[in-house]
């Protein structure tokens, strides 16, 4: 952690059956905020993927299960990140019975316009069935105050190819999301990467194909955007379509206008999860998967010229979820300790140019994990994710 930051709290405030708990994230300094706790509002079991900055404070997205019914769901969150409340759920596609809709990726952009997107599950119950083929289909959505929204575009399953929508940014007027393409197999080594983009503030989408090795195959899971650099996905590729034989590698790829991307691989992984950018240089987080598919082995990269990359990988097995810059030029990672039977959060915090990431302390911790994290002021973050089945959040 910088030296601006050491010392900070976290609360940690969530959903579970009405019992409030708070954690604190190494000791309280003098005149440092003391803290409060407030439960995330809804019905069932949450599970909140994304958050960003909005006007007045912070737009959290995931879903919710309650029986049969999953919606997409969205919680707002106070300025300084201690209290929120749950929004309506997010409209989905008119479906027989009822569908199974997350939001994964949320964003701001000019004017008070918030872009959410996911993915809808075509089943009439709700429920996927082993062996059956479930379309799926890339939705987005558009909000003008930050908790109302509307369902804009949807890129709808064709010919047993499913399209999810993972994650979005926005910049130079221009907002970006990436996710994937993928065949009723479901197996990762048979999914293309895929890109969105829209000009019109998020009114229309036009889809664009992202590069993978020839005759091979790959997913997009996260984007950012810089001045300097353009629009920065990563994700991860496979040699082969459809064939797991030599494994995934880390990929990354730059576009200035999100239509044309060129990509390029990071050192000693196997898939990226995570990316933020700042003036300092660039950051991405993922899996370093020893073992196919293993997620518990986390890798932290970080470059200050897109060229030469830095690979830790923590002593310990971790899960890397995500990544965010902040205001003084320093990342802050989040994730999950791989513990059996739960895994419990953790954090660290690290800058561009030295490579070096530290653990932010967890006092307290109770099982659950950290799945995205959002900047608040020049060295505060807020942190969103679940402690066991119900959404939670973090916050210094």
């Amino acid at each position: 952690m910088t030296k601006s930051t050491r010392g900070s709290r976290v609360v940690l405030i969530a959903g579970v059956l009405g019992l409030l708990a708070a954690i604190a994230l190494g000791a309280s300094r003098a005149g440092a905020d003391s803290g409060g706790t407030a439960a995330l509002g809804g019905q069932g079991f949450q599970d909140i993927a994304s958050v960003t900055a909005v006007d007045g404070g912070f737009l959290a997205v995931g879903s919710e299960e309650r029986g049969s019914s999953r919606p997409a769901a969205a919680w707002r969150g106070s300025a300084n990140g201690h209290s929120w409340s749950r929004l309506d759920d997010l409209p989905t596609l008119a479906l027989d019975g009822e569908p199974t809709t997350e939001a994964l990726g949320v964003t701001s952009g000019d004017g008070g316009t918030t872009i959410a997107v996911g993915s809808v599950a075509e089943t009439p119950t709700g429920i996927i069935k082993p062996g059956s083929y479930v379309p799926f289909d890339a939705l987005f959505w558009r909000s003008t105050d930050g908790r109302n929204f509307d369902l804009t575009t949807k890129d709808l399953a064709e010919d047993g190819v499913n399209h999810t929508a993972n994650a979005v940014a926005f910049g130079d007027a221009t907002f970006v999301a990436v996710g994937k393409s993928s065949v009723q197999s479901g197996k990762p080594a048979c999914e293309q990467p895929l890109a969105w983009y829209s000009t019109d503030d998020g009114r229309s989408w036009t889809k664009a194909n992202v590069p993978v090795p020839a005759g091979g195959s790959g997913a997009a899971h996260a984007v950012a955007w810089s001045a300097d650099v353009g629009f920065v996905a990563v994700g991860e590729t496979y040699q082969e379509n459809c064939v797991y034989g030599n494994g995934s590698t880390a990929a990354i790829w730059i576009s200035q206008d999100g239509e044309t991307w060129q990509l390029d691989a990071l050192p000693d992984g196997g898939a990226a999860v995570g990316v933020a950018i700042s003036d300092e240089g660039v950051a991405v987080v993922g899996a370093g998967r020893t073992h196919s598919g293993d997620e518990c082995d986390a890798v932290y990269w970080t470059s200050v010229d897109f060229k030469s990359w830095r690979a830790t990988k923590p002593d310990r097995t971790e899960r890397a979820a995500a990544v965010t810059a902040l205001a003084d030029g320093s990342f802050v990672a989040v994730g999950a300790k791989c513990k059996q039977p739960f895994a419990v959060p953790v954090a660290y915090a690290s800058t561009a140019g030295r490579g070096q990431w530290k653990t932010l302390k967890v006092d307290d911790s109770r099982p659950g994990l950290m799945n995205a994290v959002a900047p608040k002021g020049r060295t505060g973050f807020v942190v969103v994710g679940s402690e066991h089945s119900n959404g939670a959040a973090w916050w210094t």
